[in-house]
């Protein structure tokens, strides 16, 4: 068996390729964008505004995904979705206080 180094081991890992930076940065917008849409309906529970709140925010996630962080497809979706994860948590959570 040959020994080689960790480097040569991640060099073809498509994950040493992510950009945690940008990845980073999507995951604060979608977080601090939900809990704001979900404040802003705190006191009255309609789960269709909700959402088409956080619908309208969609482009403005993809455009700064894309064009301003080149990040990759799954990143900017992801981090999307778990966006709306947190928003479902949080607006129940005002919906029960």
């Amino acid at each position: 068996m040959s020994e080689t180094s960790f480097d040569e081991l991640l060099a073809g890992n498509p994950l040493v390729e992510i950009n945690t930076q940008a990845l980073f940065l999507l995951v604060v917008l979608a977080w601090a964008s939900a809990s704001l849409i979900a404040w802003k309906w705190r006191n009255e529970y309609q789960a269709a505004k909700v959402i088409r709140d956080y619908a309208y925010y969609a482009p403005l996630h993809l455009i700064v995904g894309f064009v301003f962080l080149n990040a990759a497809i799954v990143l900017v979706i992801g981090s999307y979705l778990m966006g709306l994860i947190v928003l479902l948590f949080r607006s129940n959570n005002y919906f029960y206080k």
